[in-house]
């Protein structure tokens, strides 16, 4: 039961952020039930729910290890609310010159667990490390944020509720742990600042404040709307909050419901003096990027928008629209493909093995570098992989710098041995345009009579279908087939009977969409000698007698030869190139042309006969996984979740808690392989 309820809770837990070295690996610290984690200094705090408690990894132990306990054979136990799940943390940024826009942590770590009524306010500090309050709140707790002190203050906790009529969000401040101590037990009274009826809030992110304000108390809140619709109002919404005033300042433009939140600290250098590949190809660069400038959000796959299902989406935090990506252009939403994001932090100034492919006069080349990089959006994704996008340019990285190509062109038979091309080469038989950002990695296959779409092995005795007289028989194809020209008159009906295909074809002489909204291709009636066969098959025949389909998507259109027969197979942009795009110009996958050269191709093509033509898109995204193959002790690590990052020594590091292996995975960053199973560099702590 454990490992299931592990999916739900890593789809729900808060954002992070984390580090660590060292080899050391503790196989039974008791991380029952580590679904959520956050860091303070050098220390990472860890979920225990199954024990209900925390544990802290000690980034300056050298080994690296959990701190102990006083019995030092056991790994400390923090004590908290019961099934902690979600964790949180003081932070709060810098509003001087000296520390501008720098993130630093406060005094508290906080934990919730999911249904629950209370909040375990953990002191991080290693003469503390334990609960030094247990708030009793007044409903369920659904999200939570903390600002840490700032000149003398107390630290301030956020929280959202939810109850019958819908959400309420608090504030509470705190004092340090030594007056929250000697306080007993007394609780700091929570004021009630802002009333959502009818919804209920999915995330809180507290927000820099600035030089000029050094005072402000700016949130971004998400929320859905859980009454019925016909209350009225949106069925979402994320907005820049101030909780001194209870006003809304904001609408955050995501386009689709928000699950989890992120922002930034102050960003100095987001240009190169040299380029790698094509990722720092683009302009205008920005000088420096102020903390908070970016609200970043994960879209919660339940609630479609125009913008995408899921994904990681930016808004500027000023006008509250989609973030302008290095195109000028608002920006896509960075995919994880058909899995579920399950985790999001932001890595300054993260460093990177960057392995970019690049054309020479040698070929094809693979050329690495490691460098640091500005920002670096992380996200793990319910698939397993994780993956590094660039989050000052806000796109993903792209480490193919070749841009679109035609892979491989092949001639071959029905059992797919190679037939030659006598005169001229395939690359004047099949030209391919192809487009940068819309064209993907696919294998295109043109067949000589292939079998048309969804009239395959179809039955030649219902009636519904096929009516047969002695001057002629009609097959019913449906009015798409028509109008779109699927079927056509000259296509061929392919008869088959229990001992196999007929040796006579039957040809369609003409096509008619009837006003019924069904379409009709008419023949001669069925060959005497035929027998009687059992189904039929629609071929590709006539002027166009290609057949095209796309290995794993099935059937794009039919192709004839000659340039008036070209076939364009519709697409959009998955990915905007670092130069060149131009988005008024009209996407498309591919434009396949054929120009049979008769004298070339001898025999001429026979039924099944192909050309096979691949298209590589050029685009290589900055994707990795674990390798959880056998003797790699990672097995278990196959479900990533919440994650956190910091540096160590000024190492990269950043840590994924794992709820399918009930522990935490460290990451050299510098050691990730993009586009591989990851093993080196990796260390588990269970």
């Amino acid at each position: 039961m454990k490992r299931f309820l592990a999916v739900g809770f890593a789809l729900s837990a808060g954002l992070l952020g984390g580090c660590s070295d060292s080899q050391t690996v503790l196989t039974d610290a008791g991380l029952a039930g580590t679904y959520d984690l956050t860091f303070v200094g050098n220390y990472v705090f860890v979920t225990s729910s199954d024990r209900n408690e925390l544990r802290v990894l000690d980034l300056g132990a050298s080994p690296r290890d959990f701190v102990r306990a006083p019995n030092p054979l056991e790994p400390l136990s923090i004590t908290v609310l019961q099934r902690p799940l979600n964790l949180t943390r003081d932070v709060a940024y810098g509003t001087t010159d000296a520390d501008l826009g720098q993130e630093t942590a406060g005094p508290y770590v906080y934990a919730r667990s999911a249904g629950s009524q209370e909040i375990s306010v953990v002191a991080a500090a290693p003469e503390y490390f334990k609960e030094v309050k247990r708030l009793s709140v007044t409903g369920f707790v659904t999200a939570f944020s903390a600002r840490g002190p700032r000149g003398g203050s107390n630290s301030t906790l956020y929280y959202a509720t939810q109850g019958p009529e819908g959400a309420t969000i608090y504030r509470v401040e705190l004092p340090g742990p030594e007056a929250l101590l000697e306080a007993g037990d007394a609780l700091p009274a929570p004021e009630s600042r802002l009333s959502l009826p009818g919804q209920t809030v999915t995330a809180l992110l507290t927000l820099p404040a600035t030089r000029e304000n050094p005072g402000q108390e700016h949130l971004a809140v998400a929320t859905r709307r859980v009454a019925s619709e016909n209350q009225g109002g949106p069925s979402f919404r994320t907005f820049r909050w101030d909780a001194a005033t209870g006003q809304t300042l904001q609408e955050y433009a995501f386009g689709a419901p928000v699950r989890l939140l992120a922002t930034h600290p102050r960003v100095e250098r987001t240009a190169f003096e040299t380029q790698t590949c094509a990722l720092d190809a683009t302009v205008p660069a920005k000088p420096s990027l102020e903390a908070g400038a970016y609200i970043f959000g994960v879209l919660d796959e339940s609630g479609c928008g125009p913008q995408a299902c899921s994904g990681v989406l930016a808004v500027d935090a000023v006008t509250g629209q989609i973030a302008t990506d290095s195109t000028q252009m608002p920006m896509q939403p960075i995919s994880v493909g058909t899995a579920l994001p399950t985790g999001l932090t932001l890595a300054p100034s993260a460093a990177l093995q960057i392995r970019c492919t690049e054309q020479t006069t040698e070929g094809l080349v693979l050329r690495s570098e490691f460098q640091a990089r500005p920002l670096v959006g992380v996200v793990p994704a319910s698939n397993g992989q994780i993956t590094f996008f660039d989050a000052v340019k806000l796109r993903p990285f792209d480490l193919d710098s070749t841009g679109v190509r035609v892979g491989s062109r092949a001639y071959v038979d029905a059992a797919n041995q190679t037939r030659t091309v006598t005169r001229g080469t395939l690359d004047q038989v099949i030209n391919v345009q192809m487009l940068d950002g819309a064209t993907t990695d696919s294998i295109y296959r043109l067949v000589y009579q292939g079998v048309l779409p969804g009239l395959s092995g179809r039955s030649l005795s219902d009636t519904a279908l096929v009516q047969c007289t002695g001057t002629g028989c009609s097959f019913q194809v449906g009015a798409a087939a028509i109008t779109q020209r699927t079927v056509e008159a000259q296509d061929l009906v392919i008869l088959e009977g229990e001992g196999g295909a007929c040796a006579t074809n039957l040809t369609v002489t003409r096509t008619e969409a009837l006003p019924d909204g069904t379409g009709v291709a008419f023949t001669a009636p069925l060959p005497a000698e035929c027998g009687s066969p059992v189904t039929f098959s629609f071929r590709a025949a006539g002027t166009r007698p290609f057949a095209v389909y796309i290995d794993g998507e099935g059937y794009v259109g039919r192709l004839g030869d000659g340039e008036a027969e070209r076939l364009t197979v519709p697409g959009g942009y998955f990915f905007r190139p670092p130069v060149g795009f131009d988005p008024n110009r009209p996407a498309f996958r591919a434009i396949l042309t054929l120009f049979i050269n008769r004298e070339s191709l001898e025999p001429l093509p026979q039924r099944g006969d192909q050309f096979v033509v691949s298209t590589v898109s050029g685009y290589r995204p900055f994707v990795f996984a674990v390798d959880t193959s056998s003797g790699t002790g990672l097995a278990s690590y196959r479900l990533p979740g919440p994650v956190v990052y910091t540096q160590v020594a000024g190492a990269s590091y950043a840590y994924i808690a794992y709820p399918s292996a009930d522990g935490v995975l460290q990451f050299n960053m510098t050691s990730v392989i993009d586009n591989a199973a990851n093993a080196t560099g990796l260390v588990p702590y269970e």
